[in-house]
C-alpha cells in the first residue's frame, strides 16, 4: 500500500480530518451546553423556595384531619406553623396567634401562611369560621421561633353548638433564606 505525497495526499489527510474536527468541536460544544444547563437549572442558594406545615392540637389529633407535617418529620426546606384561638361566639373577630418554628440552621423569611378550618361538629361546620390568611414578611432566626397573628372571625349566623366549639386547624405557608 503506498502512501500519496504531495498535494494529493495534503488534499487526502485534509479530507479525513475534518470529521475528526467536526466530532471534537461538536462534542465541545456539547460539554459547554451540558454545564450551562446544569447551572441554570440549579437554583441560588438565596432563592430557596420553604414550605411548612401544622395544624392546631386537635387537627393533628384526628385521624383524618392531618397535614403533610404529622406525616413526617420536619426536611431541608420546611418549618413548621402552629396556633389556636379560643374564646369565639357568633359575631366576634379574635387574633389567631401563630407561631412559626424553624429547625434549619439559616434564618428565614415566611412570606405567606394559610389556615384551613376544618368541621368542629355535624352541626358546627367549618364555614362558619373565617380565618384570614398571613401576607408578608416575618423573620425567623436560624433554629428558633417567630409569631405573628390573623384574625379569626365567627360567623354571626352559627348556631349555638358553635359557642366555644373546637375548630380543627391545618396550616401551610411559603417562605424562603433570609
Amino acid at each position: 500500500m503506498s502512501i500519496p505525497t504531495g498535494a494529493q495526499g495534503s488534499r487526502r489527510q485534509a479530507l479525513c480530518a475534518r470529521p475528526f474536527g467536526r466530532v471534537a468541536l461538536l462534542g465541545l460544544l456539547g460539554l459547554v451546553a451540558v454545564g450551562l444547563a446544569g447551572t441554570a437549572a440549579r437554583p441560588r442558594p438565596d432563592q430557596m423556595v420553604l414550605s411548612g406545615y401544622g395544624s392546631s392540637a386537635l387537627a393533628s389529633t384526628s385521624a383524618d384531619h392531618s397535614s403533610p407535617a404529622d406525616n413526617q418529620a420536619i426536611t431541608a426546606g420546611s418549618f413548621k406553623i402552629a396556633g389556636n384561638v379560643t374564646g369565639l361566639y357568633p359575631g366576634l373577630s379574635e387574633p389567631l396567634e401563630l407561631t412559626v418554628t424553624n429547625p434549619q440552621g439559616f434564618a428565614i423569611v415566611v412570606t405567606w401562611i394559610a389556615t384551613k378550618v376544618q368541621n368542629a361538629s355535624a352541626s358546627c361546620t367549618a364555614s362558619y369560621l373565617k380565618v384570614s390568611a398571613f401576607s408578608g414578611q416575618l423573620s425567623v432566626p436560624a433554629f428558633g421561633s417567630s409569631t405573628t397573628a390573623v384574625l379569626a372571625k365567627l360567623a354571626s349566623g352559627a348556631p349555638n353548638p358553635c359557642i366555644g366549639a373546637a375548630f380543627p386547624l391545618v396550616y401551610s405557608g411559603h417562605g424562603k433564606k433570609a
